[in-house]
This record gives C-alpha cells, sequence and structure tokens, in this order.
C-alpha cells in the first residue's frame, strides 16, 4: 500500500508542475535568458583596464601569500586556492567548474601557460 501511496503523491506533484511550472520558473528562464543575449556583445566586454588591474591583483596576492613564512591555516588555503581559481577561469577561458577536473597534467600544462603571461 505504500508504494501507492508514493506513486499518488509522485502523480499528483507531477500534475501540479505540469499547470503551473511556467508560473513557478517564469523569473528565473527570463533572468537566464537575459544572461545569454548579451554576452558576446561588443558593448558588454569589460574595459581593458579593468582586466589588467584584476590581473595585477591576481598576482600580488598570489605572490604576496606564496611568500609568506608561516603555517598556513585553512583560511590561507582558501584564499590562495580562490586566486588561482580565479586566473584560470579568467584569463584560460575556463568554465567555472572545469579546474576541479582537471588533470595532472593539463594543471601543469595551464601553470606553464599561466607563468608565460
Amino acid at each position: 500500500m505504500k508504494g501507492e501511496f508514493e506513486k499518488a503523491d509522485m502523480t499528483r506533484f507531477s500534475n501540479v508542475l505540469d499547470l503551473n511550472g511556467s508560473f513557478i520558473f517564469y523569473s528565473a528562464q527570463v533572468e537566464c535568458e537575459q544572461k545569454g543575449g548579451g554576452l558576446r556583445k561588443p558593448s558588454s566586454m569589460p574595459v581593458e583596464d579593468d582586466i589588467s588591474t584584476f590581473r595585477n591583483y591576481l598576482l600580488d596576492e598570489i605572490e604576496k601569500q606564496m611568500n609568506q613564512y608561516e603555517m598556513w591555516d585553512k583560511h590561507n588555503f582558501v584564499k590562495v586556492r580562490n586566486l588561482v581559481l580565479s586566473r584560470l577561469i579568467m584569463f584560460n577561458a575556463r568554465r567555472g567548474g572545469e579546474p576541479a577536473r582537471l588533470t595532472v597534467n593539463e594543471w601543469r600544462e595551464a601553470t606553464l601557460l599561466w607563468k608565460n603571461t
């Protein structure tokens, strides 16, 4: 009997979602369409000075963290990790989840490219 109730609940949920899905997810759909539509327009591109300022900030902070002669705690590690991932994502045209899936060889190649830029 328990399986029948679960099937009935699932059927009700599916019916409600079919009827109200567009109402519930409309704002999220509109937001996704607006974000995706303007990314490639030249007017939406970031200013070159902002990019170079961001690059310099990342390099300075990474160097500052790497030159510290103290034991790292989790806060320092997270900061350096976020800086390195920001650099990978911004300047190697990676998406947010990609650096976490890099193999060791790909990571070495990326760091070689990073040192040369």
